[in-house]
């Protein structure tokens, strides 16, 4: 059998359509990975400036939060009357007044020289040691009489540390509280002030 010119016309023409359909196949095909390639390029230039925008976010939150809390504590410093200078007299009427509602058996303080601690901001602070030495029926005073000098005291105060020890021989109360006095402590303590300008 016998291909006729016509027939033969009609292959290559359906032949020629078929590679051109192959052709603009395979080019779509490059051209499609293509944009899928950029597509995913694009998408992750896109994630890593999100990340990049969320973890920017996240600090100025954090610095948000920073700030607000050193605002209040800030805020709760000048309330206590920690900001603005060492206030001797008034720490001395603190005392007598704390001396005279706990009553102990014995309370002497001495306070050291006031010393820079350092600054912050337009801030110095300063730390004023003072040595408490008490005479005690129990322990539990002397919680009591820290508990309400860091409650009443206009300055931040700091027990760096209190020496207890049980007198060997027990003596009366000089108040007249009846019992017998047991205990002798010894405290140091920093009152901690701040003051704008330098040191």
């Amino acid at each position: 059998m016998t291909l006729a010119r016509r027939d033969l016309r009609k292959l290559r023409q359906s032949l020629a359509a078929t590679l051109l359909m192959l052709t603009c196949g395979a080019a779509a095909l490059i051209v499609s990975e293509r944009q899928v390639d950029t597509a995913t390029r694009e998408q992750g230039e896109a994630k890593a400036q999100l990340h990049d925008i969320s973890s920017r976010l996240q600090r100025v939150r954090d610095e948000e939060q920073e700030i607000h809390r050193q605002s209040a504590l800030f805020a709760a410093l000048q309330r206590r009357g920690t900001i603005g200078g060492e206030e001797r007299l008034d720490w001395i009427e603190t005392l007598r007044d704390l001396r005279n509602r706990r009553q102990p058996a014995e309370m002497e303080y001495e306070f050291a020289p006031r010393q820079p601690l350092g600054s912050a901001g337009t801030y110095v602070f300063y730390r004023s040691t003072m040595t408490l030495r008490l005479k005690l029926v129990h322990d539990g005073e002397l919680f009591e009489l820290l508990a309400d000098l860091r409650g009443k005291a206009r300055a931040l105060v700091a027990v760096r540390h209190c020496q207890v020890q049980r007198l060997t021989v027990p003596t009366a109360d000089p108040t007249g509280g009846g019992a017998p006095v047991h205990l002798e402590a010894s405290c140091l303590i920093d009152w901690i002030t701040a003051q704008e300008g330098s040191a």
